[in-house]
């Protein structure tokens, strides 16, 4: 999917829900992949969403490694680009 998230945005944007089920799966592997394809997949519409389910990750992940992950991936979706897809900063 990552390979099409380059080429075909929209088509991977459909499956977004099947992503974002992926972190709650229990193999870590999988679950950084759907971290991989969430970045791919941000947008000025989507960006509240996919962020609030990452921060709800947050307290339950298991690990410090895929905790710092998760972290990290949120602060780089909302600074991407300088802040290009954040419109309420008050959010």
């Amino acid at each position: 999917m990552g390979r099409i998230l380059q080429t075909h945005p929209k088509a991977v944007q459909a499956h977004k829900d099947i992503v974002l089920r992926c972190l709650d799966d229990r193999d870590e592997s999988i679950r950084l992949r759907a971290l991989d394809l969430l970045y791919g997949m941000v947008s000025k519409r989507n960006i509240m969403e996919i962020v609030r389910k990452l921060m709800d990750h947050v307290d339950a992940a298991e690990g410090s490694f895929y905790r710092d992950e998760l972290l990290s991936r949120i602060i780089s979706i909302c600074s991407y680009n300088n802040y290009q897809y954040i419109t309420n900063f008050e959010w």
